[in-house]
């Protein structure tokens, strides 16, 4: 795959993760790294257990996203916060970095690749080419 056809899959699970927090604010992102080997009981009645099973993807993608977010420059987290997760026009997002719409662009491709780099969507390789 190239970046341009990962590029709308990133923003998709970027918009998806914000979603999912104004719905989960209080989901238990950071510890489903100790929950991707989900526990295999036959009964499983616990509410706990049935969110975690029926909301395991979103819970993967979004301890993904947190890492990266957490490693991103300033410029580049900024961004992807207006953007993705405050939905800001491109007007609004050049304006408050103080960069012209071309250099926004580029802001956001390095990000995305970050994120597309750790999504395993993209090798390390492909992303310096």
């Amino acid at each position: 795959m190239t970046f341009d056809q990962v590029r709308p899959i990133i923003e998709a699970r970027l918009y998806t993760y914000a979603s999912f927090r104004l719905q989960y604010p209080d989901a238990p992102v950071s510890t489903f790294k100790l929950l991707e080997t989900p526990v295999q009981t036959s009964d499983m009645t616990s509410v706990q257990e049935r969110w975690v099973t029926r909301h395991a993807s979103e819970l993967q993608n979004a301890a993904i996203i947190e890492n990266v977010m957490r490693s991103l420059p300033d410029e580049e987290r900024r961004l992807i916060e207006m953007r993705y997760f405050e939905y800001a026009q491109w007007g609004y997002i050049c304006r408050k970095l103080s960069v012209s719409r071309a250099t926004a662009y580029r802001i956001r491709d390095r990000a995305l690749m970050a994120f597309a780099i750790e999504f395993g969507l993209l090798a390390r390789a492909q992303a310096t080419s």
